[in-house]
């Protein structure tokens, strides 16, 4: 659904990852930074569905220290906007976690269960034509 939703709002795709079937923290941090890292990257949308076991706090865990790698290694420019859509167990947790990166120079996003995936996408692409 999200990599179509951003077909449909005219983007491009420069890599899609998934992360589900409560992988362990240091994973999602690999990846992160693995996707974070790609040249000319304009945006992140870190969106997933309501997980019935995935931990989101522990893969927050993960995805917030590798956008502080990322950020530390100068491979992340600091106008790339980060957008995150998430629910599931530990939810709450997360989701607060990811928003204090804010504080730490990231333009981040955070929503929660009550937007759709695809409302982020849009809201994403309608930032730009700002």
């Amino acid at each position: 659904f999200l990599a179509d939703a951003v077909v449909r709002a005219g983007g491009t795709l420069a890599n899609y990852a998934e992360y589900s079937g409560d992988p362990p923290d240091w994973a999602v941090e690999a990846l992160t930074e693995r996707v974070c890292s790609l040249k000319g990257i304009k945006r992140v949308i870190i969106g997933g569905a309501i997980a019935n076991f995935t931990d989101v706090k522990k893969t927050f865990t993960g995805i917030i220290q590798g956008l502080r790698n990322v950020r530390k290694q100068g491979k992340m420019p600091e106008h790339v906007e980060i957008w995150v859509r998430r629910g599931g167990p530990n939810e709450e947790e997360a989701l607060k976690e990811i928003r204090k990166i804010n504080k730490e120079g990231f333009k981040i996003r955070v929503f929660d269960r009550k937007t759709a995936l695809t409302d982020i996408v849009d809201m994403a692409f309608s930032e730009e034509a700002k």
